[in-house]
């Protein structure tokens, strides 16, 4: 296995979509899936569980959206928080996957003010497993405003957390962990 830094990837995800005709939804959708099948691989038994995604508005987010979908096909029951972007802002192939998940029972809406912040804390504290797809490889530095408050969320919940791509404050070109980095339990990648 050869492991690449941020921008290699970018190039292979070119590289497929660009040169191997491979849809970059098709992409997503397949990360997305790996997702699912990872939260799943860690409840018992995910019929009727309770999980909570917080999305960003980009690729990462993308991600959280299919595997929301995915999982809301497996059973679970699905909350999804998008932090720090309006629904109709989120862009690509994450508001195809977006547009997809809206046509489920899922519930998922956009964190605008301090009484969302509450429904996202209650809905945290109640949920079996979280997933934290909000901000993946591209994130650098440390997390502010509403990211910031989106990690402390998932930290103190002191829930069983799923990462996508790698946990929110991680910097993935050189494993650099910001103070209030996502601690996920499991951290899914795909290549």
């Amino acid at each position: 296995m050869k492991l690449v830094n941020v921008q290699e990837m970018k190039q292979l995800d070119q590289l497929a979509t660009a040169e191997y005709a491979v849809p970059g939804i098709l992409l997503m959708d397949n990360a997305a899936q790996a997702v699912a099948d990872a939260v799943n691989d860690s409840l018992d038994e995910l019929d009727g569980e309770s999980v909570v995604v917080f999305c960003g508005g980009g690729n990462n987010g993308g991600d959280g959206f299919g595997a929301a979908r995915w999982l809301q096909n497996y059973g679970a029951r699905v909350r999804v928080f998008v932090v720090g972007k309006a629904l109709d802002a989120v862009t690509g192939d994450a508001a195809a996957e977006l547009a997809m998940l809206q046509k489920t029972d899922a519930k998922v809406e956009a964190i605008a003010g301090e009484d969302d912040w509450v429904v996202a804390e209650l809905a945290a504290a109640k949920a079996d497993i979280l997933v934290d797809a909000l901000a993946g490889t591209g994130f650098h530095g440390e997390p502010e405003g509403d990211l910031l408050r989106a990690c402390r969320l998932m930290n103190d919940s002191e829930k069983y957390i799923v990462a996508v791509d790698v946990p929110t404050g991680v910097n993935a070109d050189n494993g650099a962990v910001a103070e209030n980095a996502v601690r996920a339990d499991k951290t899914v990648t795909m290549a």
